[in-house]
């Protein structure tokens, strides 16, 4: 009885602390500067090829953004809700990208 109730305590309770991920991936044909950017301010910053994925780590809601160059003014940016991503289908300069929750 003992060794049931020891599995389905370690089933329901996660074995580590719970992180609640900003991620974004990048499904665009072109290499671009990614921030995914938590809102209790942990910001991470990458390019990103096709096909890859970048996480900022923290718990609550935050925002994904993309870039063409490091000297762009001008981005793309989306809200994203906690533990929450995004993935870039298009990018289109002046915040007119196709993003995939544009389609959910």
């Amino acid at each position: 009885m003992h060794l049931a109730l020891a599995l389905l305590f370690a089933l329901i309770v996660p074995a580590g602390p719970v992180s609640a991920d900003i991620c974004v991936t990048n499904a665009d044909r072109t290499r671009l500067l990614f921030v995914a950017e938590t809102d209790g301010g942990i910001r991470v910053i990458a390019w990103l090829d096709p096909g890859g994925r970048l996480c900022a780590e923290g718990a609550g809601s935050g925002r994904v953004s993309v870039y063409e160059t490091e000297d762009s003014l001008e981005g793309c940016t989306r809200l994203v809700p906690p533990d929450g991503a995004d993935v870039l289908l298009r990018y289109t300069a002046f915040d007119r990208c196709l993003w995939q929750s544009h389609l959910d």
